[in-house]
């Protein structure tokens, strides 16, 4: 795909804006390459201290974990990074798993769930954010996509004192899926994943940076699982 970086041929090039919600996030568009879509994500249009003191930061650090994962199914591929603001990835067909309603889909749709989260695992990888439905796309062959690891770590395999702390972090990302398994078959959860989902949700109310208006959909959800 021949590349150009020009802010104004991208601009040209993009058939939708998929999200624009300042001050702080990015702008995430569909741009037609070679007849080709791929994902444009873009914080240049911010203002001086978000773009560069934010923004630039986020897009290097997701660059970074992309690549580490770029051979994976399921997880978009970084195609360039076109300057220290913006990078363009792969485009990813699917649905929203928030538009799926329970008992829609096939319950080996939580299987891959499973295999994809254990594959960045491996890489060292955790997602952190998979409890937004809108984080994860479903296709027509019910593949299972994982979108937005600007809050993503890394973690070297190995290293000395951290195996114990980047455990605890794939929990997050495990149990985001629990919360998924049990809105969308709810009566497929094991005794053994209704207890994990039950400490997951009862350590979450102690969680100081969970915004709020959040904390009422968790006591729903815990008084179905109980």
């Amino acid at each position: 795909m021949d590349i150009n970086e020009d802010k104004k041929y991208l601009l040209n090039k993009t058939i939708k804006i998929l999200k624009d919600h300042p001050p702080l996030s990015p702008i995430i568009r569909i741009v037609e390459l070679d007849g080709q879509k791929v994902i444009w994500k873009d914080y240049s249009e911010r203002s001086f201290w978000v773009k560069d003191i934010w923004g630039k930061v986020l897009i290097n650090h997701e660059c970074y974990i992309l690549r580490r994962l770029s051979d994976i199914q399921g997880i978009p591929r970084l195609i360039k990074q076109i300057n220290k603001y913006g990078f363009l990835s792969e485009y990813m067909e699917g649905e929203p798993l928030a538009h799926f309603k329970p008992d829609t889909l096939p319950i080996e749709v939580f299987k891959k769930f499973n295999q994809l989260v254990d594959r960045i695992h491996e890489r060292g990888v955790v997602h952190l954010d998979l409890g937004q439905k809108r984080n994860i796309l479903i296709n027509k062959e019910y593949q299972p996509y994982f979108l937005d690891f600007a809050n993503a770590l890394y973690f070297r395999t190995g290293a000395f004192g951290l195996s114990q702390l980047f455990n605890l972090l794939c929990l997050i990302d495990r149990n985001a899926l629990l919360k998924f398994k049990h809105r969308l078959f709810p009566n497929s959860l094991t005794n053994a994943e209704k207890q994990a989902l039950k400490q997951f949700l009862f350590i979450r109310k102690f969680w100081i940076f969970k915004p709020k208006k959040y904390r009422p959909k968790d006591n729903v959800l815990l008084s179905k699982v109980l």
